[in-house]
Parts: C-alpha cells; structure tokens; sequence
C-alpha cells in the first residue's frame, strides 16, 4: 500500500507541476482579451523548418525588398541572422489579435537581451529611445508602431495614434491587467482553438457579425513545402445562422462528379456543388442583383422554372479569364443534372413572344437553341441524358461534356458537396504580380502556386488548399 500510496502522490505532484508549467507557458497570452474578433497563433520555428526558410534567405529577401529611403537598417539582418540576440523566445507562439487596434505578443526570454537589441536599434535610428510606462517599457517603432513590455511579455501596437497617445496608453495598461474572466486563455473559445487546432502551423480566431447574428470560426493552417491547406469550421453561431447552415445541409447533396470529366476551352475556374434546384431558386432570389438579373432573363426564357428543375449535380465553369477584365461577356457554361424537362413545352412561345425585347432563338438541333440578344448569345438545351447546359461560349457543343478527361479526378470532387478549382497562372494574374510572386517564391526556395482549391462536405466545415500537385 505504501508504494501505491508513493506513485499516487508522485503522479499528483507531477501534474501539478505540467499544469504550473503550462500556465507559466501561456502567461504571456494573458494580455489578449476575450472580446478580440480575430487571434491568431503562429508557430514561426515549425513554419520555417516546414517551408524550408534559413536565415540566408530571409536575409536575401529583406535585402531586396526593405525601403530605399531607409538608410541604415544592419541592426535588423544582424536581427535576421540571430534571433535568439533579441530576447524573444521565436519558439513559444507569435499572437496577432485585434480589438479596436491590431497588436503582436511575443514572449520574453531575456529583457536585458530585449534592451541592448533595442539600444542598438535606436543608435540605427530605428526605434525611439525606451521610456518607462504605468510600470511598462515603452518605445516607438519606425514611428509607427507603439511597443509595450514587461519581463514576460512584448505587446507591439500595429494600429495606433500619435507617439504618447493617452487613450492608447490606458488601452494597453488594461490589457496588462487584465481579470482572469476577461482573458482570452480562459475562454471557451481558446480552449475550443487548442483543441481543434493543435497541430497547427497557424491557430485562428474570428467572428463575424452578417445580417443574420454572429459567427464564431476556428482555423488551422498547415504550410508544407509547395502545399497549405486551411480547415475551418464553425465554432459557434446565433439561432438564425445555424437555422441557414441547417437549410444549407439539407438542401445540398454529396457530388457524384458526374461533370468533372467535361471538356472545356481553357478552363480556370470549376466548380461543383450537389443541390436542390427549388431551394437554390429562393437562395439566389434572396439577392437583389441577382434577382434583378433573373427578371432580366426572364424576357427571352424562363430561367426560374430551369433553376426550379435541377436536382443533384451542378457545375459551373469558366473558361475563360480574360474576357472577365473587359467589356466582353466571359465564358461562362452551367451544366445540372435535371428532375424534367417541362420547360421545353413552353420554348415556342418563348420564340414568338421575345422578339418585343429585341431578341430571337433558333433550334439548332432536338433540344437545343442558340439565343441571340443585344449582348452576345446564350447556347442552352437539354442533352439526352436528361442535363441541362446553359453556355455563353458559341463553340460550346454537347460533345464536350462527357470527354472523360479526367482533369479533376486526383482531388476527391465526390468526397465533397461544394468542391471549387482554380487554376492560378499568368492569365488569371496580372504580369506584374504573376512577377513578384515568382520573384518570392524563388527567394524562399518555393514553386510558384499551380491551384486554388476549395472543397466543403458540411455547411459548417471547408477546406482551402493552395499547392502545385495533387
């Protein structure tokens, strides 16, 4: 009994110590405030074992990119090249949150370490010499930035007013004393962050406020090398949203990919998404340009009783990017599964009625129409499979649609009820940025990004993948 009664004692002794070790861990976190709407946490060391970034590139980098007009910044590639002299610990979790200004926290290792880094910065004429505030050390940063320290924490001010600003300087004092109730660290929300986000490179807070109520959403990103992906999903939300997410689940369906295979001219963007027509309908006439639009078509064809036929697969496609950027109507073409075709009974009339509005449409085989207006033509029919197509591209056929290329195969389109591809390259990027982001990656050692992925099987869940392969 005496030896189980010493293990016990020393498990007791033991957490107690882990849980000490955690708080003294997270007590540099005790400046963030519950009501901040956006807290992200960043583990810099692990991002950048992960994409491969030494302190050779960082120091390239900043040596091509810092501002011409700064004279003398060597303090900061000294900082480059040895962080560890500034006496912030880079491998505890940077924070960024914001409230009515943005602010950084890091945690302190070593304050004398943190002074002489910032003597030497403001012999660099870099920051303003360090003051003593409401029990705080203070400085100015670039003539920017406010930055606030004690032992333990470093609070910078991204977003502030005029150096020695009092409000600011009160705003900051209160984060310092914070009540445990009012921390962040002892909130539903960040236990939520530590749980869904464990493994992350980068931890994210956020709430919104939309027309409906509040939405609360947790992050994780993940960076590896050529590949980031970002998984959020609803944390928290008022009665009327989840009402709206509860509609969403119920109304859309998981993707056959029965249009994934379609051969389009070009193509950059498709997407995907399993749907009730009906409730679709009410979902786009809920938007007033949108509404305004449907009225539009509403002249030559009944666009609400097609939308009101589809159930299941849908997929909308563009094709091609550069007419986006002018006057030139793009190429745009949707393709939906149908539950009928009842709306061709009425094309004749159509025919012979919209002519009042200046336009005309020919059949051009069974099923299917060319209709021609002021702006351009719409290529729309029914395939005998029962598909409806609707393209704005005159070279659109209904040979295209089942090609079997397979082009989005490798990425799981039936896995997902909301599934969006978009291929990033010079003709969606304007050449000066396609430039500085070849530039950059080729600094950091990195491909320059092939593809935008988003992909969602939940109303309350999606992913964002950015990255060169499959």
């Amino acid at each position: 009994m005496k030896i189980m009664e010493i293990l016990l004692r020393s498990c007791l002794v033991g957490l107690i110590l882990i849980l000490f070790s955690c708080e003294d861990q997270q007590n540099y976190l005790k400046v963030i405030p519950n009501n901040a709407n956006i807290v992200s946490l960043f583990n810099v060391s692990e991002i950048a074992d992960n994409l491969g970034i030494t302190k050779t590139k960082m120091t390239t980098l900043f040596d091509s990119t810092h501002e011409e007009h700064v004279d003398n910044l060597n303090i900061l590639s000294v900082f480059i090249e040895n962080p560890e002299n500034t006496g912030i610990d880079f491998a505890s979790p940077i924070c960024i949150f914001r409230t009515s200004a943005v602010y950084l926290v890091a945690k302190i290792n070593d304050t004398n370490k943190l002074q002489s880094f910032l003597l030497s910065m403001n012999h660099d004429g870099v920051v303003s010499p360090v003051r003593q505030y409401e029990g705080l050390y203070n400085t100015k940063l670039f003539d920017v930035c406010e930055m606030y320290f004690d032992d333990e924490t470093l609070l910078l001010c991204v977003s502030s007013d005029e150096y020695g600003n009092i409000s600011r300087g009160k705003e900051v004092k209160n984060l310092f004393q914070l009540e445990d109730e009012d921390m962040f660290v002892y909130s539903d929300m960040y236990s939520e962050m530590q749980l869904k986000t464990a493994n992350a490179d980068v931890s994210l807070y956020h709430s919104h406020y939309l027309s409906k109520g509040k939405v609360e959403l947790m992050s994780s990103l993940n960076l590896k090398h050529n590949h980031f992906v970002l998984n959020t999903h609803v944390f928290n939300a008022d009665k009327r949203i989840n009402k709206l997410l509860d509609e969403i689940d119920e109304h859309t369906y998981t993707l056959k990919g029965r249009f994934a295979d379609i051969n389009y001219d070009k193509p950059f963007q498709w997407i995907g998404m399993g749907v009730d027509g009906e409730w679709l309908l009410n979902l786009l006439k809920s938007n007033q340009e949108i509404r305004a639009l449907l009225l539009l078509i509403e002249r030559g064809i009944d666009i609400e009783k097609m939308i009101k036929s589809v159930n299941g697969d849908l997929s909308l496609v563009i094709s091609d990017f550069s007419s986006l950027n002018s006057d030139k109507i793009p190429d745009i073409t949707m393709i939906a599964e149908i539950k009928n075709a009842d709306f061709l009974n009425d094309v004749d009339y159509w025919i012979s009625s919209m002519g009042d509005y200046g336009m005309k449409m020919e059949k051009i085989a069974r099923n299917q129409y060319i209709l021609t207006y002021d702006e351009g033509i719409l290529n729309w029919g029914v395939t005998p499979e029962n598909e409806l197509y609707i393209s704005t591209s005159p070279n659109f056929s209904v040979s295209n649609i089942h090609q079997q290329t397979n082009v989005y195969a490798p990425y799981n389109v039936q896995d997902n009820k909301l599934f969006m591809y978009t291929k990033l390259d010079e003709t969606i990027l304007s050449d000066n940025t396609h430039a500085e982001l070849q530039a950059l990656c080729s600094l950091l050692g990195l491909d320059v990004p092939k593809y935008l992925l988003v992909k969602s099987n939940s109303s309350r869940e999606f992913i964002i993948e950015l990255g060169i392969n499959p």
